[in-house]
C-alpha cells in the first residue's frame, strides 16, 4: 500500500519559535539550548537522527 519509494519518517524539521522578552538572543540562545535538552519531542527527534533545526528569535 503506498509508494514504496516515499521515505515514511521524517528527514529534517524546522523550529521557528519567538520569544517575547527584553533578554539578549545570547540569553535566548542559552533558553534554547536548555529547553531542547529537557523536551521530550526533540529528544526523540533527535535520537532517531532528524535534522533538527531550531530558529528561536525575539518576537
Amino acid at each position: 500500500m503506498g509508494d514504496e519509494t516515499i521515505k515514511p519518517y521524517f528527514e529534517k524539521i524546522t523550529i521557528n519559535s519567538k520569544v517575547n522578552t527584553n533578554e539578549s538572543h545570547e540569553r535566548i540562545n542559552e533558553l534554547q539550548v536548555k529547553v531542547d535538552k529537557r523536551c521530550s519531542v526533540y529528544t526523540t527527534f533527535e535520537a532517531a537522527g532528524v535534522e533538527l533545526v531550531p530558529n528561536w528569535t525575539k518576537a
